[in-house]
């Protein structure tokens, strides 16, 4: 069981935000190590999202991600947190989902993270998947606004809406780096009906 409790975020409350330091130094690197672990066993979590992360001492150092195995992948999940192909099926078919689904989850839960809130709090799932497809997630969630700059990069490349085009752990661990390719912030999936 976690000693540190669930991470903080509120998603009414743009002010509470992990800072900088804190994502590059222990959020991202010790998720990353969680999903290649998982991805080593050709499994995946499809749960991530910040209520299903959480500090795993009272320093709030070590990062924990949740509980996955409880019910379908997915299932549980808001839809903002799932791929687009994903957010439109039933929460019970969204189906195992592969590498790129955990990706996405991770990015949208950074982005939360990072900027404070919920962006699309105000949208009804079915209307922030009619704006996630007009306008790209990246368009949807409000672009760079409230993001710290230098995490633009990494969260277009693993928002992507292009499954192919998505960014892998490795680009990540690039990216933590400094060696990252650019990434651009990825097609309109179609237009809303």
């Amino acid at each position: 069981r976690p000693k540190g409790g669930l991470i903080e975020w509120d998603p009414e409350d743009t002010t509470k935000r992990i800072s900088d330091t804190a994502a590059r130094k222990f959020f991202i690197p010790q998720l990353l190590d969680g999903l290649d672990s998982l991805f080593s066993r050709d499994q995946t979590h499809r749960r991530i999202n910040p209520r299903n992360i959480f500090y795993d001492d009272s320093e709030h150092t070590l990062i924990a991600l949740g509980e996955c195995v409880s019910e379908p992948p997915g299932a549980s999940q808001l839809a903002m947190f799932e791929p687009l192909e994903r957010a439109i099926a039933s929460p019970n078919g969204r189906g195992e989902g592969g590498a790129p689904d955990d990706i996405y989850a991770l990015g949208v839960t950074l982005y939360c993270l990072l900027r404070g809130g919920n962006p699309l709090k105000d949208l009804s799932d079915t209307e922030a998947i009619h704006s996630r497809m007009s306008k790209g997630t990246w368009g949807a969630l409000g672009e760079d606004a409230g993001i710290p700059r230098g995490f633009v990069s990494l969260l277009k490349g693993m928002l992507n809406d292009d499954p192919e085009a998505r960014w892998t752990l490795r680009e990540i661990q690039l990216w933590l780096e400094g060696t990252a390719p650019r990434a651009r912030a990825g097609r309109r999936a179609v237009p809303a009906p």
